[in-house]
């Protein structure tokens, strides 16, 4: 059996379109991944309030986790899309969800060991004022992502089973009536552990806030961070833990009998989707910008500012642009 945090990964999504979900933009594959850049830049100015220096620190380490993910790991969702798509003409089995399990935890441990230490180099260059914004925001947080837990039974039954369904139909289009019932009939025997989840967040965000606030060194926050991202298990009570492994349990049967009802339409949309992202992904592995853009951006500037300037044009110049 494969690691906890790869069951995590694949719990809350179909086994054949895992890793489309992690792209699908509704703006296109391609223009999402070009943009990946400026979105991840974006999001730690929100959540860290980067000054100039942290900002320019960090941009070239996105630069360059950006090319090496578009020239190691891309080619491996490529192949990972590829024989997706040959599975999912076939009956789910235990076979295909470990299969699944394996290759996704790969991919994302091999991408964390890579993303950790320019991030942790970050957070070791924070003072008491952008650690206290870093509180709020993940509290904000917390917040926006558990509103429903104040739902009535009745709402939360309805939230938990449209949320089911939207995870579906990204692979299998529109549910038929046999399916969504199906889902309905999950989501009522099923515990939802989102208050233990909230609970297990909470306390993992007081112990990231703490140790920031100690003003630790970079090796000290490099190995909280792979605890926390590699190996999050380690600090789950038995409970919550016990929670997670039965609604992965729980998870896999409903996929199975989601995929036994599919129809012949719902097999071939959910192949020719995953054939048309492995497409997508194939030409974004032999190229970083579309054809004209070097010339126009002026390819005497290097990558960083020429993708600025896309920036720029979508949602206007971070602070200190010096391009």
């Amino acid at each position: 059996m494969t690691s906890t945090t790869a069951k995590r990964i694949v719990r809350n999504t179909t086994l054949f379109v895992a890793t489309c979900l992690l792209l699908v933009s509704c703006i296109g594959v391609e223009f999402a991944y070009n943009q990946l850049d400026w979105y991840l830049l974006n999001r730690a100015d929100r959540y860290l309030d980067l000054n100039s220096e942290q900002e320019d620190m960090l941009e070239v380490e996105v630069d360059k986790l950006h090319q090496w993910h578009r020239e190691v790991q891309l080619p491996r969702y490529v192949d990972l899309l590829d024989q997706s798509a040959i599975h999912a003409g076939k009956p789910l089995t235990e076979t295909e969800f470990s299969w699944a399990e394996e290759q996704l935890a790969k991919l994302y441990f091999e991408l964390m060991e890579k993303a950790i230490p320019p991030v942790a180099a970050v957070l070791t260059l924070l003072d008491n004022e952008q650690i206290a914004h870093l509180q709020q925001q993940l509290a904000e947080d917390i917040e926006d992502q558990y509103e429903h837990l104040d739902y009535s039974a009745k709402k939360s039954f309805h939230h938990r089973v449209e949320k089911t369904i939207e995870q579906f139909e990204g692979g299998y289009d529109d549910l038929n009536k046999p399916q969504v019932n199906l889902i309905k009939k999950h989501i009522q025997t099923t515990e939802n552990h989102s208050a233990a989840s909230l609970i297990h967040r909470k306390k993992v965000n007081r112990e990231l806030i703490a140790l920031l606030a100690s003003h630790p060194t970079q090796p000290v926050i490099e190995q909280h961070l792979r605890t926390i991202w590699l190996y999050p298990d380690t600090g789950y009570t038995a409970g919550y833990r016990l929670s997670l492994d039965t609604s992965k349990s729980n998870y896999y049967r409903l996929m199975t009998e989601i995929h036994s009802l599919a129809s012949r339409s719902q097999i071939e949309y959910l192949k020719e989707t995953l054939n048309g992202y492995s497409e997508n992904l194939a030409e974004l592995t032999v190229s970083e910008l579309k054809p004209g853009e070097a010339e126009e951006a002026g390819s005497d500037q290097p990558v960083s500012c020429r993708s600025k300037r896309h920036k720029i044009a979508m949602k206007g110049p971070r602070r200190n642009n010096s391009c």
